[in-house]
């Protein structure tokens, strides 16, 4: 388990990773640690809802770096 990560990061690097680190037009994707902290918060949001999803309760997404 990778617990030094959040689930947005997690999501995010698994997303990047399955598309060659490009974006749908193309482009380069960055790392997590060079996106904006608006969209870290999205993909956090995203992780969470999955996680929450899955176990069948709610996650706490405030784990915001």
């Amino acid at each position: 388990m990778d617990s030094d990560r959040t689930l947005g990061e997690i999501a995010y690097s698994a997303y990047r990773e399955s598309t060659g680190g490009r974006t749908h037009s193309g482009g380069e994707m960055p790392l997590w640690p060079d996106l904006p902290l608006s969209i870290q918060w999205a993909w956090q949001a995203g992780g969470c809802a999955v996680a929450a999803h899955v176990v069948g309760e709610e996650v706490a997404d405030d784990d915001r770096r």
